[in-house]
């Protein structure tokens, strides 16, 4: 029951420090680039990382940072992109996606919002520009598949077009609209298909 040395050992590019009992690493650990600069610190337990964790660039700055419990993800975790913004906020339970999500694509300007029910996308999602706030598009998710009213819009936050969905096909009307609201194409749909 007594712990082992401390191991410098290098693996895929890391070097760790920390401790071993019973061949299995136990408390706090600390890994390292081998250009010494930190890439993740936080405890084990029986092997498995438990407790709050953090993650970084080679650069310094936070990769994500979250618990585990029993070496599954638990409760929030955030992710940075390597100039140190925010690009993902989301729940785990036992390691599968659950509750709030939040994404920031700002290659894209974009910014997304919804919910997760045992690791599929479910309920309303809002897709919206970083810089304006504007909705970009909406629609509903029912066991991770389009179900619902879906809404495309302009920058101007004006409808694009507009639709149903039903267990991820297109269902009944669908409008898709000029910049300046009036009406330029309307297609009707069952199951998918287009209705002539």
């Amino acid at each position: 029951m007594s712990f082992a040395q401390i191991d410098t050992t290098y693996l895929e590019g890391l070097k760790g420090l920390g401790h071993y009992r019973e061949g299995k690493k136990e408390g706090h650990w600390t890994l390292f680039y081998l250009t010494n600069q930190k890439q993740s610190e936080g405890i084990y337990k029986n092997g498995l990382p438990e407790g709050h964790w953090i993650n970084w660039y080679k650069n310094g700055r936070k990769y994500y940072e979250g618990n585990h419990y029993n070496g599954k993800k638990e409760g929030k975790w955030i992710m940075w992109d390597s100039l140190g913004r925010v690009i993902r906020e989301e729940s785990f339970s036992s390691d599968i996606r659950t509750g709030g999500f939040k994404a920031w694509q700002y290659d894209k300007d974009e910014f997304v919002i919804g919910t997760f029910k045992n690791g599929t996308t479910e309920g309303p999602w809002e897709w919206r520009a970083i810089a304006t706030g504007m909705l970009k598009l909406k629609g509903e998710f029912k066991n991770g598949i389009r179900n619902g009213m879906f809404i495309f819009y302009y920058p101007n936050e004006q409808i694009e077009s507009k639709g149903m969905f039903k267990d991820g096909k297109e269902e009944g009307e669908h409008v898709w609209y000029n910049k300046d609201g009036t009406i330029y194409a309307i297609e009707n749909y069952k199951n998918g298909q287009v209705i002539r």
